[in-house]
C-alpha cells in the first residue's frame, strides 16, 4: 500500500492543495462505490462486522478494526475535503428503494447485513437489484455535480428519504457498472460548455471482483475482456462530434484484492495501472492496492493526484491556459545532431509522441573509420582501430639498430644485433688469443700452420721441421747426420725422422695430419675429424629454436663450448594474473584467477544482494552503517514499535523497500516485500492452466504445458502436425522452406553488396537498408508509409501481416546455419545485421525456393504457403496472464503513445 504515497505531490499539483495551483477548468471525477455486501466486513477479511459503523448501525460482532464500508466513506470524505478544485459525481451499485418492485426480496439473501446485537437481520433502506445485478445507480446529478451531495452520502447519518446514506447489500456487478458510467459520462460531458478544456475520469473503489447470480455469471477471463473492453473504450469517448480521454483509476480495498487481474486489466486499459515503485506501467502494472484505511487514504491521493491537464508539445493549447507549448523552451531553438563529419544543424520541433522537443534534422550517416585524423564514422573518436601499433597510420615501422623500439613491439632492436650484440657488421677474427667474431672460438683461420700467430717459420738445417710440414731441412744441402737408425723398424709417430728419410712420421699420421686417433666433432663451426664435413651430428645449427621446447621467446640453434644450445630464447617462468601467457604452454593465467575468475584483489562483500567475494554466500559481511541491518541487498534500519515511515514496509524487524531485491520462486510475485503465489486458490478449466494467476490454453503456442510438440512436429493453428522439413533430410548448414531445401549462397558464396540483404540464403534488393522511419509508420519499397499492423496485437505463434494475424511462418522454418528467422526471411549471412526490420514483410521462395528481394509482403492468404520444420527461434507477441485479454492489453501502449 504504501507505493502510493509517492503521488501526494502530483495530488497537491492537480487539486490546488495549499500553495500550489490548480488546472484552468475544474477536473470532474465519476466516483464508482462499491455498495455490495462484503464491503461490511472488516478490511482484513476476518469477519463480518454486522453493521458499517454509523449511528444507527454500528459495527458489532467484535470488529473493532471496523468495516470496509466505514474506512472507505471516510477515505473518500477525506480526499473530497482535500481537494476544493476538483469537482465530484457519485454512482453506487445497483440497489433498490422502498417503493421499487421486488425491494427486500434480497435483504437475507445477499453477503453482509445488518444485524443487532443478538446477531438478526435489521431491515435498511437499500437491497440488491431484483436480479442480484444491473445498472448502477447516478446517485448527484450528473449535470449539476455537487460535492455537497456526494458528501451527503458518506457522512454516517441518514434521514431517508431526504439524507440518504451509502449502504451495503448487492452483488458486485463491474462490467454494468461501467456500462452505466459511460452513459452518465455522455450526459456530463454534453451539457458542458467547457468540456474540450476539462478532464473527466472514472474512480473505481471496490474490493472485490465481479460477482453475480445465476445467467449473470461468466467465466472470469470473459468478464475481464468485457471489462477491459469498456474501459478501453473510455479512452476515446466521442460525444457531440469530439473525442474524449477519459482514464479509469481502479482502487482495490481489502487483502482479497491483491491479485484480483480483471482490476489490473481495468488499470491498464484506463491508462492508470502503476507498478511497485508507484510509477505508471501499461504492461505490467496492477490497480492501486490498499490493505487497510492508511493505503486506502494514500491510494485515493495518488488516483485523484493523476487528475490534471498537462501540456503537450503539439501545437495546441492542451491545458487551455491561453499558451501553446508554454512548458518546451528548446522549441524553435538551434540545435545540432551528430558528431564530427556527421553534425547537422536544424531547429527544435515537438516529438512525435508530444512529450518532448527533438532537432528537425538526423545527422548524416558515417563511413568506415579511415587514418586521416578525422572522424570517419562519427563515433567521436578519431583512426579508432586503424592506426598500428605505433599509433600511426600506415604499417608498423620496420625495426633498425639503433638502441630504440622501432616497431613498438615493446623490444629494442630485436632481430638487428649481430652475434656479438652489437650494431653493425660483424668484426672480423685475428690472431688474439680473444674470439673477436663472437661464435664461441679463438683465432680460428688466422694461425699459421705451427698454431701460432705471425708468419710460418722458415726452414734450416737443424735436424728439426721448423715450418710444421712434416718434414725435415727439406731443400737444403745441410750435409748432416740426423742421428736417424734406417735398421731401427720404420717410422713411427713421434715427430722424429725414424727411417732418415727426410720426413717425419710419414704414414703414420692420423686423417688431420697428427699423430692418435682422429678427433671427435664437436660442435665448434670446424672439421675436427678431418672429413671434410662440418659439425655433422648437429643437424640444427643456424635453425631457429625455442617454439616447441617450452620456451617462451624464439631463439637460434648456435655451437658453444663444443654443444649445441639455442641461443636467445628465453626460460619460461611461473604463471602469473597479467593476461600474458609466462610459463609459454600457449595459456594466459591458468590457475592464477581469483575466486571470481578474474586478476586482482578479490571485492569486498557489501550489502546488495550479490555474491560480491566469490565465496558462494550472500552479504555476509555487508558493511552497513551502524545501527543499519542487511536485508535482501539493502541496508535498512529497525522497525519501530513494527511500524514503518517512507514507503517501507518491516519485514524480519527490519524496515525495506516493498520488493526490494526480493526474489521469488518461478511463477510467484511479490506483493509489500512478500512472495505469494497468483495461482494458489485458482482451479483452471480442462484444456487450460494457471500462469500469473490466469487460465491460459494449454496448447503447443504457448509452450508451456504438456502440449508442445514432439520432436518432427511444428505447431499450426494450436494443433502439432507433421514437419515437412523434418522429412525433407536437408543437408547440415542448409536451409528448407515448406520441404524445400536451399543453400545459403550469400554465406558459402560472397557477401552482399551494400544496399543488398540476405534473404533466405540469396543477395536481393534492400531498398529500405538505409531508410529509418519514425513511428508508427514502417517502411515499404524504400517509402515510409502507415504500418498496417500499427495496434495490431496477435496471439503466440502468430505475427501481423497486412493488418491481419497469421501463422508465424519462423515456427516452421528452418534457417541454414548462422542465420536467425524473422518474419518469414532468413537473416544474418554475409555479414547482414539480425534482427527485426522496419520493413519485414514475409516473402515467399520464389521457383528456385529463394525469397525474392522486390516480392510484395505475403497476403494474409499467401502467409500459410511458408510452412516447413521448427528451428528458428522466431515468436511474436506472447499471451499475457488472460489469454485472449492479453492481447487488448499489449495494443494499449500502442494506443497510448499514438494519443500523446
Amino acid at each position: 500500500m504504501r507505493r502510493f504515497t509517492s503521488l501526494l505531490t502530483l495530488l497537491a499539483l492537480a487539486l490546488g492543495l495549499p500553495g500550489l495551483a490548480s488546472a484552468q477548468y475544474e477536473p470532474r471525477v465519476l466516483v464508482i462505490f462499491d455498495t455490495s455486501g462484503s464491503m461490511l466486513w472488516d478490511y482484513q477479511g476476518e469477519g463480518d462486522c454486522w453493521g458499517d459503523g454509523s449511528v444507527r448501525f454500528p459495527h458489532r460482532n467484535g470488529c473493532d478494526i471496523g468495516s470496509k464500508m466505514f474506512h472507505a466513506k471516510a477515505a473518500l470524505s477525506e480526499i473530497i475535503g482535500e481537494a476544493a478544485d476538483v469537482e465530484f459525481g457519485l454512482m453506487r451499485y445497483g440497489q433498490l428503494e422502498p417503493g421499487d418492485a421486488g425491494f427486500g426480496d434480497l435483504q437475507s439473501l445477499v453477503g453482509a447485513q445488518y444485524r443487532d446485537a443478538g446477531g438478526n437481520i435489521q431491515s435498511i433502506n437499500y437491497d440488491g437489484s431484483t436480479n442480484g445485478c444491473g445498472p448502477a445507480d447516478s446517485l448527484v446529478d450528473p449535470t449539476n455535480m455537487s460535492n455537497e451531495d456526494v458528501m451527503l452520502w458518506l457522512d454516517g447519518r441518514e434521514s431517508y428519504p431526504a439524507d440518504p446514506e451509502l449502504r451495503a447489500n448487492g452483488y458486485t456487478p463491474l462490467t454494468w457498472s461501467m456500462a452505466s458510467a459511460r452513459q452518465a459520462l455522455v450526459e456530463l460531458i454534453s451539457e458542458d460548455a467547457n468540456a474540450s478544456c476539462r478532464p473527466y475520469f472514472v474512480l473505481l473503489l471496490t474490493d472485490g471482483f465481479q460477482q453475480c447470480p445465476g445467467a449473470q455469471t461468466q467465466e472470469r477471463d470473459v468478464v475481464a475482456t468485457e471489462l477491459f473492453t469498456r474501459t478501453l473504450g473510455l479512452r476515446n469517448l466521442s460525444v457531440m462530434g469530439e473525442s474524449h480521454d477519459v482514464r479509469t483509476f481502479v482502487v482495490g480495498f481489502g487483502r482479497g484484492t491483491a491479485f484480483v487481474t480483471e482490476l489490473d486489466a481495468m488499470a491498464r486499459a484506463g491508462g492508470t495501472a502503476v507498478n511497485a515503485q508507484g510509477d505508471l506501467d501499461l504492461f505490467n502494472g496492477t490497480a492501486y492496492q490498499a490493505n487497510d484505511p492508511e493505503g486506502l487514504v494514500a491510494a485515493l491521493q495518488g488516483a485523484i493526484g493523476n487528475a490534471q491537464l498537462r501540456e503537450l508539445c503539439d501545437g495546441i493549447d492542451n491545458d487551455c491556459d491561453g499558451q501553446v507549448d508554454e512548458d518546451f523552451p528548446l522549441l524553435g531553438q538551434g540545435c545540432s545532431v551528430g558528431q564530427g563529419l556527421c553534425a547537422r544543424s536544424g531547429v527544435g520541433v515537438c516529438a512525435d509522441n508530444g512529450e518532448g522537443v527533438e532537432c528537425s534534422v538526423e545527422p548524416f550517416p558515417g563511413n568506415p573509420e579511415q587514418c586521416d585524423d578525422l572522424d570517419n564514422d562519427c563515433d567521436g573518436r578519431t583512426d579508432e582501430g586503424v592506426r598500428n601499433r605505433c599509433d600511426q597510420c600506415g604499417p608498423e615501422p620496420t625495426e633498425i639498430c639503433n638502441g630504440q623500439d622501432d616497431d613498438c613491439d615493446g623490444a629494442a632492436d630485436e632481430g638487428t644485433r649481430n652475434a656479438c650484440g652489437q650494431c653493425g657488421p660483424l668484426p672480423r677474427e685475428v690472431c688474439n688469443n680473444a674470439d673477436d667474431d663472437c661464435d664461441g672460438r679463438t683465432d680460428e683461420g688466422t694461425r699459421n700452420a705451427c698454431g701460432a700467430c705471425g708468419a710460418t717459420p722458415v726452414e734450416v738445417c737443424n735436424c728439426e721441421d721448423d715450418d710444421c710440414d712434416n718434414r725435415i731441412d727439406e731443400g737444403l744441402n745441410c750435409g748432416r747426420d740426423c742421428n736417424c737408425d734406417p735398421a731401427a723398424g720404420g717410422e713411427i709417430c713421434n715427430g722424429r725422422d725414424d727411417d732418415c728419410d727426410l720426413e717425419i712420421d710419414e704414414g703414420s699420421l692420423n686423417r688431420c695430419g697428427q699423430c692418435g686417433p682422429e678427433p671427435v666433432e664437436i660442435c665448434n663451426g670446424l672439421d675436427d675429424d678431418c672429413d671434410g664435413n662440418l659439425d655433422e651430428g648437429f643437424p640444427n645449427q643456424n635453425m631457429a629454436c625455442g617454439t616447441d621446447e617450452g620456451l617462451c621467446e624464439a631463439g637460434i640453434w648456435r655451437c658453444v663450448d663444443g654443444q649445441e644450445i639455442c641461443v636467445g630464447a628465453l626460460d619460461p617462468m611461473a604463471e602469473i594474473c597479467d593476461g600474458q601467457d609466462n610459463d609459454c604452454d600457449g595459456q594466459a593465467d591458468e590457475d592464477a584467477f581469483n575466486t571470481c575468475g578474474y586478476c586482482g584483489t578479490i571485492p569486498a562483500d557489501v550489502c546488495d544482494n550479490i555474491d560480491n567475494d566469490c565465496d558462494s554466500t550472500l552479504d555476509e559481511d555487508p558493511q552497513c552503517p551502524t545501527g543499519l541491518g542487511c536485508v535482501n541487498g539493502e541496508c535498512s534500519p529497525g522497525c519501530e514499535m513494527g511500524e514503518c515511515f517512507g514507503n517501507r514496509v518491516c519485514v524480519e524487524d527490519r524496515c525495506v523497500t516493498p520488493c526490494y531485491n526480493t526474489d521469488c520462486p518461478t511463477g510467484w510475485v511479490c506483493q509489500d516485500g512478500e512472495c505469494a503465489d497468483p495461482c494458489g486458490d485458482i482451479q483452471c478449466p480442462t484444456g487450460t492452466y494457471c500462469t500469473l494467476g490466469e487460465c491460459v490454453a494449454d496448447d503447443c503456442y504457448n509452450m508451456l504445458g504438456d502440449a508442445a510438440c514432439d520432436p518432427g512436429e511444428v505447431c499450426d493453428n494450436g494443433a502439432c502436425v507433421p514437419d515437412a522439413c523434418a522429412l525433407a533430410n536437408c543437408p547440415e548448414g542448409v536451409g528448407c522452406i515448406d520441404g524445400e531445401c536451399y543453400p545459403d549462397e550469400c554465406r558459402t558464396h560472397t557477401d552482399c553488396p551494400e544496399g543488398l540483404a540476405c534473404v533466405n540464403g540469396r543477395c536481393a534488393d534492400d531498398p529500405c537498408a538505409r531508410v529509418t522511419c519514425s513511428f508508427p509508420s514502417v517502411c515499404q519499397n524504400g517509402q515510409c508509409v502507415a504500418d498496417p499492423c500499427f495496434e495490431v496485437p496477435c496471439p503466440t505463434g502468430h505475427i501481423c501481416v497486412e493488418g491481419a494475424c497469421v501463422d508465424d511462418p519462423c515456427l516452421s522454418m528452418v534457417c541454414p546455419e548462422g542465420m536467425e528467422c524473422h518474419r518469414g526471411r532468413c537473416q544474418g549471412g554475409g555479414g547482414e545485421n539480425l534482427g527485426p526490420r522496419p520493413d519485414a514483410g514475409l516473402t515467399p521462395p520464389d521457383a528456385g525456393g529463394l525469397g525474392g528481394g522486390d516480392a510484395e509482403p505475403l497476403s494474409p492468404a499467401d502467409a500459410s504457403r511458408i510452412t516447413g520444420a521448427n528451428g528458428c527461434d522466431c515468436q511474436t507477441n506472447r499471451s499475457g496472464p488472460f489469454g485472449g485479454l492479453g492481447l487488448i492489453l499489449i495494443a494499449l501502449m500502442g494506443i497510448m503513445r499514438r494519443r500523446r
